[in-house]
């Protein structure tokens, strides 16, 4: 014969409730459920006459129920009926006894708040919760916080304890159903939570008003309670994602309070799956920001439900998905195929096309990872897909029954929800799709990456303010820095302003600084790891292929190009910027579709490019390469490497150490500040964005130069336009003009290493026609008034002297094969002609020349190539410099800013390192305070910014 206490603990446990010992006494006994197993939120009943019965009830999820215990013999009609008025009265019993102690309960309440202090912010619990709301909340004599419980009517019904540790218990006999605790804010979405910390954080996150229903089985009754109170405001249910649990009782009760009541629901979602359940951890995790970006971003409960449709045949049941075989004779047996796997989505591209399946996984520890399946990996052996699966923590039947069987669950399942993939990050219509997620305005439907994932580079940790007071503040004064930010924000605004990819490369030697410029940029789009978000030059072509679409729209730090093959990098170059990666087939022959995306890149190296591919013998540098690869001097030239001021740092290094270190603690969160505001004001920034750029190419570009001047030209006014409005709204703490003045100081640097303002073919030219003579001279040219018998060995041509002046005669091929070798004999006859260092007679640009083999058409060059006579100057001239802004041109170990306006700006505000007292040596307007992410159509700066630019 079975036991009757055995089976009714199965019973409780199923439902979640974990009781010590099993009593069955007849009598009510309070025990801990799941997730709380120290703590009373279960009840439950046992009576062990015939036929043994129970009743439980789980008060954290609501549910409750009754039992019976099989017999074996048949019940009698007398024991069927003694069994329903045992039934009836202990339900009667239970309602008497709680309507009793619920009014004591209610008078104990409100006696026991007379005599409590009031709580001060300092207390344990609130202090390690992050919490600082203590209005209403009072201290009991033992240390533990005391919340009333409030019903419909304000008054009082009970009261909820908060020990140090967390431990919350309810007044004993105190009612609760529909009780409430309510955290008064501004009009606007009413807010309902579960526990105290997590409504205390929304509220920090919001000022909105925020109920606190204490449990997830109380989520229902409150808000039905809240919407008889408020018919028409918008109430937000912000659940507890209880993945570990069965069920998910959180985010289940919070779906179905808001689908009662036509209310949204909001549920936190971690960079770290591990780092908590509710609104106050991802507060402590990711900030208040990140919370107040996440509430903006909630759903109808119809999108939101994670249910997972399984195909027939399979069933989740505790422990997870079982198979439903049926042997010969027609009896059922399950049998286990895999661990927790739900399949919660079909997913598709915009097209329709690249269907996929949205997966949840549930690892070993019971922490939940989704994964947007492609459907594509199903075919062949499924090798690819059942090993990511594994790598997330899928725990699945060995051998090829359990393979076929998973194969079969993920074909057939038919979820009804729908999701939109994106292949890659980056924009997706007017949404930015990073890998946690995308950014912007809700279009009814989730935007998901698809595929394999690899190393997420775009870890947030720590706040905006974290980020602005330890790194962003001491970016101002250094051009190097704030142009090095501002490319980080200017990578999402390629696509918005149809503009080209490419990168700046700082050139210095070792130990100046330039690492820390990377690591600085890349802490605006996010890290973590060993390297952080910085990437290395030392990868293959597949592999920077692989890189540089992980990094679409956004910034790719390349650090040190000496690591990479002279013969590669400037195909790398032309391939990074170019956006596209090589055209391969697949094993049928049949093309595949490259790899593309848009891309802005930050580089360094203690040679430029165009020296690194020289170092291949056959290496030829192409102006397309320069263009789309700037080289920039990372020495600022002020005494401290890469820098200008050291805002109060001893030494360049100290100051070094200080970035890096900050960047490893604090990085993310400016991408995604800057990414809310640009995707909340997609009709105007982009107009505004290009015509900063109009107007400072307008305004700074030197007279007389060459399109690819300007191409490099356009390139530093995105940046400079980024950078402006991350200042205008608040990301950036710098003043009005600082990114415009920096990008202007790097622009000059750029000029002055470049050597002039015409074509880079056209200089490239006439250095190779140089580069020859100077190499060969007089050893491959053969003297025309020389004396006879002159011995040249592999002669190239002859040397005449005419008018007093020296002329080089190429011989044509020797001209064409060596002299011009990598370039087109035509582009060096326009540049030599252009010079006046051409004699010529013919449009072939060659002239007669006697000889004393006779005439000859030789290629004549005057040797003022040799002096740079015909204005190949190695300086810019001083034209081009006047055309630049006054203040253009850095101050020594100062931050450059024009003397006429120096007197009317205020100083820079000083910074904690620096001492007091000490006379800043830049000027600068105060770092602006203001929210940062302000509502869409409330911020006055975007609004500034928009009106200088529209």
């Amino acid at each position: 014969m079975s036991n009757p206490a055995i089976e009714f603990r199965a019973v409780l446990e199923a439902a979640g409730l974990i009781p010590v010992e099993i009593i069955g006494d007849g009598a009510i006994h309070r025990c801990g459920v799941a997730g709380k197993e120290k703590g009373k939120d279960g009840a439950y009943l046992l009576h062990l006459d015939n036929p043994p019965s129970g009743w439980w009830r789980n008060y954290r999820t609501g549910q409750e129920g009754t039992w019976t215990a099989r017999n074996d013999q048949p019940v009698t009609p007398e024991e069927r009926r003694r069994l329903q008025a045992r039934i009836e009265s202990d339900k009667a019993k239970r309602v008497q006894d709680a309507t009793r102690k619920h009014a004591q309960a209610g008078q104990k309440a409100k006696q026991l708040l007379a005599g409590c202090a009031l709580a001060t912010k300092d207390h344990p619990y609130l202090s390690r919760k992050g919490v600082t709301f203590v209005e209403g909340i009072k201290l009991a004599r033992d240390g533990r916080l005391v919340l009333p419980v409030y019903d419909a009517t304000g008054d009082v019904m009970s009261v909820q304890f908060i020990a140090n540790d967390g431990l919350k218990r309810f007044l004993t006999g105190g009612r609760t159903k529909g009780g409430y605790f309510p955290i008064e804010g501004s009009e606007g979405p009413l807010y309902i939570a579960e526990g105290f910390a997590t409504a205390a954080s929304i509220h920090a996150a919001t000022a909105s008003t925020v109920f606190v229903a204490f449990n997830a089985g109380n989520l229902e009754a409150v808000a039905a309670m809240a919407r008889a109170k408020h018919p028409q405001r918008e109430i937000v249910l912000c659940v507890d994602d209880d993945r570990e649990q069965k069920d998910n009782p959180g985010l289940t009760k919070g779906v179905k309070a808001a689908q009662q009541i036509r209310g949204l629901v909001a549920f936190p979602t971690f960079a770290d799956r591990r780092s908590g359940n509710d609104f106050n951890d991802l507060a402590l995790a990711e900030g208040l920001d990140v919370v107040r970006v996440q509430l903006a971003k909630a759903r109808a409960p119809d999108s939101t439900s994670p249910a997972s449709v399984l195909p027939h045949g399979f069933e989740e049941r505790k422990g997870g998905i079982f198979f439903l075989a049926e042997n010969k004779d027609g009896d059922i047996t399950p049998e286990w195929v895999c661990s927790s796997l739900r399949v919660l989505a079909l997913t598709r591209d915009a097209d329709n096309q690249e269907w996929g399946r949205l997966l949840e996984v549930v690892d070993p520890d019971g922490a939940a990872h989704k994964w947007a399946l492609p459907m594509s990996m199903l075919s062949g052996n499924g090798e690819t897909y059942r090993a990511h699966l594994l790598s997330l923590g899928l725990r699945l039947v060995p051998g090829g029954k359990g393979n076929n069987r998973l194969h079969m669950l993920l074909s057939l399942a038919r979820p009804e929800l729908r999701a939109r993939c994106a292949s890659r990050i980056g924009w997706f219509g007017a949404r930015f799709v990073l890998p946690e997620g995308a950014i912007g305005e809700d279009q009814g439907e989730e935007i998901i990456l698809q595929g394999v994932s690899g190393d997420n580079p775009f870890r947030v940790s720590g706040s905006i303010d974290d980020w602005r007071r330890e790194i962003g503040a001491y970016c101002v004064g250094n051009s190097r820095l704030i142009l090095s930010v501002s490319l980080a924000l200017a990578a999402p605004l390629l696509f918005l302003t149809n503009s080209e990819s490419g990168g700046f490369h700082l050139v210095a030697g070792s130990s100046l600084g330039k690492t820390t410029a990377l690591a600085v940029a890349g802490s605006v789009c996010g890290g973590g790891g060993l390297n952080g978000y910085i990437r290395q030059w030392r990868v293959t072509s597949n592999g920077l292929e692989a890189v540089a679409a992980a990094h679409c729209d956004t910034l790719l730090c390349l650090d040190e190009l000496s690591q990479v093959a002279a013969r590669e990098a400037g195909e790398a170059a032309y391939m990074l910027a170019n956006g596209t990666g090589k055209a391969r087939a697949n094993r049928k022959g049949e093309g595949r579709k490259p790899a593309a995306w848009r891309i802005l890149f930050l580089s360094t190296g203690e040679i430029s490019l165009a020296d690194k591919v020289r170092e291949d013998a056959n290496g030829r540098v192409a102006a397309g390469q320069t263009v789309r690869v700037v080289d920039i001097p990372a020495d600022a030239s002020a005494g401290f490497g890469l820098f200008e001021t050291l805002h109060g740092f001893p030494d360049g290094g100290s100051f070094s150490r200080h970035l890096k270190e900050a960047s490893q603690r604090f990085y993310g969160a400016p991408l995604r500040a800057f990414l809310e505001h640009v995707a909340a004001h997609l009709d105007t920034v982009p107009g505004a964005i290009l015509a900063f750029m109009r107007n400072f190419s307008e305004r700074h570009c030197p007279h007389g130069v060459d399109g690819q001047v300007r191409r490099v030209l356009w390139r530093f006014a995105m940046t400079a336009a980024a950078g402006e409005l991350g200042a205008s709204i608040g990301v950036l703490p710098w003043p009005k003009g600082e990114a415009e003045n920096a990008a202007l100081v790097c622009f000059q640097a750029w000029l002055m290493e470049r050597g002039g303002l015409g074509a880079l073919e056209t200089q490239t030219a006439i250095s190779q026609v140089r580069a020859f003579i100077e190499t060969h001279g007089a050893s491959r040219f053969q003297d025309l008034h020389g004396e006879d018998g002159q011995r040249i060995v592999n002669r190239a041509g002859f040397r005449q002297t005419v008018d007093g002046r020296l002329r080089y005669c190429f011989f044509s091929e020797a001209f064409k094969r060596e002299v011009c070798a990598g370039l087109s004999v035509a582009t060096v006859c326009k540049a030599l002609l252009e010079r006046g260092l051409l004699v010529s007679e013919s449009t072939r640009h060659t002239l007669t020349v006697r000889t004393p083999e006779g005439r000859m058409k030789c290629y004549v060059v005057t040797s003022a190539v040799m002096s740079g006579d015909g204005g190949d100057s190695e300086d810019i001239p001083e034209d081009a410099k006047h055309s630049l802004s006054p203040s253009t041109t850095l101050r020594e170990g100062t931050a450059g800013t024009d003397p006429r306006e120096r007197a009317a700006r205020p100083r820079c505000p000083q910074l904690q390192n620096e001492p007091r007292g000490q006379r800043n040596t830049h000027d600068f307007a105060p770092v602006p305070t203001v929210p940062i992410v302000p509502a869409k159509n409330g911020d006055s700066k975007m609004t500034s910014f928009m009106a200088e630019n529209g």
